[in-house]
């Protein structure tokens, strides 16, 4: 009975553009006040009342206010990891050239990296091809979001993986998200990730990066891989290649341990 009662009155709120408006974005207000973007709801019993109001809307409106508040139904599915849906509303999103807010992009970015974490390339090559659905002109892809959200999930090889194919449409390196991926590694102790890294045809482009020494210094302390750190440290020293800081002398201390055992 109250599955029925509310499906009557989102047909009676779908059909009514002002009831529409205020039910959507009085919804998109309620939420942003109970979770935060790394929440996990489960999946609305209304999920597929509320994808078929926003279908709803992007079928009769072009009005700017009406179709803004369908990305609140995208942040919506996406923060419940309804991936399924989201993505159908995105593809509608992109077949009406209608643009996706910034948060929702971001949510949605993770929910739907992380449903896909082993079969990225595919998940990549989707992604892409409905980016007018997520995308304005000033807005970036999430690249440094998925990243450090992969390796947070414990997938740090599928965050490899992602920065490698996604590298390929970029013109330029990636330097920020590069940094924060490497400091994701380096808090989760993903060191062998972080020392593989110097097998991918970037390896050059990594080695003028400081952060990248500095994660692959933290990498070898932490593998005990003492005298490596050393020579590494006597070549970064020699070309200057980071600057002085308090946890590069940490790790330098740290690197004049000769422990009985030590890996090589």
């Amino acid at each position: 009975m109250l599955a029925r009662t509310s499906g009557r009155c989102l047909r009676l709120v779908a059909g009514r553009p002002a009831l529409r408006r205020r039910f959507l974005h009085a919804t998109a207000i309620s939420l942003q006040s109970a979770f935060s973007v790394d929440d996990c709801s489960p999946i609305d019993l209304l999920a597929a009342e509320r994808l078929q109001m926003a279908q709803s809307v992007l079928q009769t409106t072009t009005n700017d206010d009406d179709l803004g508040v369908v990305s609140d139904v995208l942040l919506r599915l996406s923060m419940a990891r309804d991936v399924a849906r989201a993505k159908t509303l995105v593809e509608l999103m992109h077949e009406n050239d209608v643009l996706a807010t910034a948060p929702a992009m971001r949510v949605f970015s993770r929910s739907y990296f992380r449903e896909h974490a082993k079969d990225l390339p595919s998940a990549l090559q989707w992604y892409l091809e409905n980016h007018k659905a997520l995308l304005s002109p000033t807005q970036e892809l999430p690249l440094q979001d998925v990243l450090v959200h992969l390796v947070a999930q414990g997938q740090a090889a599928a965050a490899i993986e992602f920065w490698l194919l996604w590298s390929e449409t970029l013109l330029e390196l990636p330097i920020d998200a590069i940094a924060a991926l490497l400091a994701e590694l380096v808090r989760y102790e993903q060191y062998e990730t972080v020392i593989g890294m110097l097998a991918t045809k970037h390896k050059e482009s990594l080695q003028q990066l400081p952060a990248f020494h500095m994660a692959h210094l933290e990498a070898l302390v932490g593998l005990r891989k003492y005298s490596a750190g050393r020579s590494l440290l006597h070549e970064l020293r020699a070309t200057n290649a980071v600057p002085y800081s308090a946890r590069l002398k940490e790790l330098a201390a740290l690197c004049r341990q000769r422990p009985a055992t030590q890996s090589k």
